[in-house]
């Protein structure tokens, strides 16, 4: 599953985003990359999960089955992947240096998006 996941995610990386790219369309592949990336953080997270219980170690962790993320949960999930010993994909890592080159192009178009952000959170 994992392998048709990243035939998938490589694929859509050929239109690659760059300053050029009209300010609505870097914002969605923004959006899409980091969708992406997330999708696979939850799943090799939970592929962790599941294997420690079949070693015989009880798990107290929650299978994430909606796939909805806080931003908080993302640490704790990225250091149970790193303390499986996991091996990381290279699109992946890919695709976390298109995640922060599609961020950095976003914020520069949108530079007040961090303030609006911040009032949307009061």
């Amino acid at each position: 599953m994992w392998l048709l996941r990243e035939a998938h995610l490589a694929s859509s990386r050929l239109s690659d985003c760059s300053a050029a790219m009209a300010p609505h369309n870097a914002y969605l592949a923004y959006k899409r990359d980091t969708k992406d990336l997330t999708f696979w953080i939850v799943h090799a997270s939970n592929a962790c999960i599941t294997s420690s219980k079949t070693d015989g170690v009880t798990a107290t962790e929650q299978l994430n089955h909606t796939g909805q993320v806080k931003v908080s949960d993302i640490l704790s999930m990225a250091v149970r992947i790193r303390e499986k010993a996991m091996t990381v994909p290279a699109t992946i890592y890919r695709l976390f240096r298109s995640v922060i080159e599609k961020r950095l192009v976003v914020h520069a178009v949108f530079p007040g998006g961090n303030r609006a952000e911040a009032r949307l959170r009061r």
